[in-house]
């Protein structure tokens, strides 16, 4: 489905992009803010170093001591998170109380005389920390000193921990905010392809005849070309339905010339040949005017009529009542008032005319016409009693679709002109068996209830 939708597609893209945006940005945050707050504790346990690094003594057997105490009370609070580490020339080493019993294992190679080192290590019982250190060397004193302030690092785990779940939380708020504005934005984008979409609509239903042109810049091309095709469309099928009058009424003449003849044969001296002559005319004349009615079903196709189907009913069934009370036949009628064609009256007559007609002729006592609405669609079915067609034959007169007169001998080209006009309106006709095992011809137009 979404390779069909063009929104699900664009914002499906959209939503794509924005969370591994939203990912990448996210990880690159908790990145930072861990940087940070390791940088923030290393600045800080230099700053200790060097105030241990200025109270610092040596005695003379070389035992490194404090001057005096530190400033912050938290290297003398056990397990504070705090701590310092002196080891004198002859591995002597000096603990802060915060160690309490708990001992940090420098490495075997001292930081280099200038400069502090840093690295990170895990402390029996004071868990991991980070720890930086100076390499001393006392002028009175020979040997190197190592002196090392040692920070835990759990606070700031536990900080990043926090973060990170905020962090989450508030990417999470946003990814939905932003793919919401991503599919309101699409939405808003796309409104004028769906204003399109019901505009030719509209005009597949003969309501216009035209796309309006008030539409943004970039559908105009696209509306523009659409204008014309449409134009040229109309041109072309008046050309058509133009020439194929001109054409009837051309051929409408020397047909009824002909037909004299042959009348004047058949009350002549060739009976047989005037007879049959005029049955080819007549033949002809009939087609003539099937595509006569079809041209002037298309014309008037274009001109959005509608019809109330009812009353049509109940004229061609008077019209048609005297025929069938002479073949003792019923008619039955149930359309509901409400209906409506969409289409001009003289072609729901013809279509409707000929269903009846062809019920009448095979009908043995009843016929029904029955109208309703469904999925959209009008629905009119004309059924007879009569002997109907064979599933054999119904099956290829629904493939074959326009010449169903050549399926059943006697249907004419009643069958053929109805199929001709439904489709002139976008519908169809089907064949199926009726209740009284007759013939139900339905044929499928454009209406609505009113």
């Amino acid at each position: 489905m979404m390779r069909r939708s063009l929104r699900l597609r664009l914002i499906a893209g959209s939503a794509l992009w924005i969370v591994l945006a939203l990912l990448v940005a996210g990880l690159a945050l908790q990145w930072l803010f861990r940087d940070l707050a390791e940088r923030r504790l290393e600045d800080e346990l230099v700053r200790h170093l060097d105030q241990l690094t200025g109270r610092v003594s040596s005695t003379q057997d070389g035992r490194l001591v404090l001057s005096s105490p530190l400033s912050d009370p938290r290297f003398d609070t056990p397990f504070s998170g705090l701590y310092f580490v002196l080891v004198d020339r002859e591995g002597r080493v000096t603990r802060s109380r915060s160690l309490w019993d708990s001992e940090i294992s420098l490495p075997d190679e001292p930081a280099p005389e200038a400069g502090v080192a840093s690295y990170a290590l895990t402390a029996d019982g004071a868990g991991p920390v980070r720890v930086v250190e100076r390499t001393v060397r006392f002028f009175d004193v020979e040997g190197n000193a190592r002196l090392a302030i040692a920070g835990s690092i759990g606070p700031i785990v536990e900080d990043v921990a926090t973060f990170t779940r905020f962090l989450v939380t508030s990417l999470a708020i946003l990814a939905f905010l932003l793919i919401a504005a991503a599919w309101l934005t699409t939405s808003i984008g796309l409104l004028p392809l769906d204003r399109l979409g019901r505009a030719v609509a509209r005009i597949r239903k003969r309501q216009a005849e035209r796309l309006a042109t008030d539409v943004p810049a970039e559908v105009a091309p696209l509306v523009e070309e659409l204008n014309g095709l449409l134009a040229d469309n109309r041109a072309m099928v008046e050309r058509a339905q133009k020439d194929a009058a001109d054409l009837a009424h051309g051929l409408k003449t020397p047909l009824t010339i002909l037909g004299h003849e042959a009348e004047a044969l058949s009350q002549a001296d060739q009976p047989d040949l005037g007879l049959r002559l005029q049955a080819q005319v007549q033949r002809m004349q009939r087609r003539i005017d099937q595509r006569l009615a079809a041209a002037r079903a298309h014309a008037r196709a274009r001109t959005g009529q509608e019809v109330a189907v009812a009353p049509v009913v109940a004229g061609l069934v008077q019209v048609l009542r005297p025929l069938a009370e002479r073949r003792s036949l019923t008619l039955h009628q149930d359309v509901p008032a409400e209906l409506v064609f969409g289409g001009a009256r003289e072609d729901l007559e013809e279509i409707l005319g000929n269903l009846l007609e062809n019920a009448v002729k095979w009908a043995a006592s009843s016929i029904a016409v029955t109208g309703a609405i469904r999925a959209g669609r009008l629905l009119l079915t004309v059924a007879d009693d009569g002997p109907g067609l064979s599933d054999e034959d119904t099956a290829r007169a629904l493939v074959r679709g326009a010449r169903l007169d050549e399926i059943t001998p006697g249907d004419g080209l009643g069958l053929s002109i109805v199929g001709e006009l439904a489709a002139v309106y976008g519908g169809r006709i089907e064949l199926g068996r009726a209740a009284g095992g007759g013939l139900a011809a339905t044929v499928l137009l454009p209406g609505r209830t009113a």
